[in-house]
């Protein structure tokens, strides 16, 4: 029986609202908008059947190759369409107004020639997937074509049964369809995990809509295995893997002090850990810190885990104390990978440094 937690992370999906670029419009009045809802463990292309027929009378002559855009920012279409959405909306918004351009394919995109080029990006993920996993692709080298087409029928319907059907196939020990098996039970060592970082500037109102993103130059990735336990045997939690892979990057409010002012603004925990130490002396006085720019005032009474930013994983705001096995098991994307999206409030001047 699949876990209740999964089947709901499969569930999800992002309400759009679709409105086709000026410079494409040939009709007046305008095409109306287009709504609807997008999976978030999706691609934005795989979407266009749907988006196509609403624009096509009002689309100019020429050859079609679709692509979206947000706030003037091209969307990158193998990127999940979640993670897209986790790490743009910084303030969640309902519905995600899109511009959608059938013209004029952005040359910073890596090329789209259709769905076949999704299903390569996606099995290219999941063998990247596996090496972690396994230390072999040969789990995803040895599906057949029929193999394959299923597993991605499966993505694209958002079909969990047969997904997991298909992952029995693919690789038996990382099937996650029972809420009562854990990873170390399924001789998983590592798990994949793939972080997207970006600074957010605030102001005195709160998060900035004036300053969107720019450029995919100004997010930094990083993907690295994580071990699923520590060398006493105790599992490890989100913060603990996080804090492996940057450890400048994640710290904990305790440990700022001696920190280097020069360095970029990390991500801050007050961990209970952290608060005591603090407790134990003052509170944390984060005027010292002219970079780290608390965010609790923003955030209208809603419960944050970090002094200066957030971290989304698959549209959830998580515990840092969570267990890294339990995240890969309800967590993680179609291509196994647990998607980390890291928002960091900054500041206009530093924000213009990234």
């Amino acid at each position: 029986m699949i876990c209740e937690e999964r089947k709901l992370v499969w569930k999800g999906a992002i309400p759009m609202q679709l409105q086709l670029h000026n410079s494409e419009v040939t009709t007046v009045p305008p095409p109306s908008n287009f709504l609807m809802l997008a999976p978030r463990n999706g691609y934005l292309p795989l979407l266009l059947p749907y988006i196509k027929p609403h624009f096509q009378s009002a689309l100019p002559i020429g050859q079609d190759t679709g692509w979206f855009e947000y706030e003037g920012l091209p969307l990158k279409w193998h990127v999940p369409t979640g993670v897209l959405y986790d790490l743009l909306c910084f303030e969640p918004a309902r519905p995600w107004n899109l511009m959608v351009h059938f013209r004029g394919f952005p040359s910073e995109l890596i090329p789209f020639e259709g769905e076949e080029t999704i299903i390569r990006s996606f099995i290219n993920s999941l063998k990247e997937a596996s090496y972690v996993i396994h230390g072999s692709t040969k789990h995803v080298m040895n599906l057949s074509q029929m193999e394959q087409a299923e597993l991605w029928r499966s993505v694209v319907e958002g079909d969990i049964e047969s997904y997991e059907r298909a992952c029995i196939k693919l690789a038996p020990s990382v099937s996650t369809n029972s809420a009562s098996v854990k990873a170390d039970e399924m001789n998983i060592v590592k798990v994949p995990f793939r972080l997207y970082m970006r600074r957010v500037e605030v102001n005195d109102k709160g998060f900035s809509e004036a300053h969107p993103l720019k450029h995919w130059d100004h997010i930094t990735y990083i993907s690295r295995p994580v071990e699923i336990k520590r060398e006493d045997g105790d599992t490890v939690t989100l913060w603990e893997a996080l804090q492996n892979i940057a450890p400048q990057l994640f710290v904990c409010a305790s440990e700022l002090q001696g920190r280097d002012h020069t360095l970029p603004a990390p991500l801050v925990w007050e961990s209970e850990s952290s608060s005591a130490v603090a407790t134990e002396s003052a509170e944390t006085d984060y005027s010292r810190y002219p970079k780290i720019i608390p965010i609790t005032h923003y955030m209208w009474g809603q419960k944050t885990y970090f002094v200066n930013g957030l971290i989304r994983i698959q549209g959830i705001e998580p515990n840092p104390r969570l267990p890294v096995d339990w995240i890969a098991r309800n967590l993680s994307a179609p291509d196994y990978f647990v998607h980390v999206c890291i928002l960091i409030a900054t500041n206009h001047k530093d924000s213009s440094a990234q």
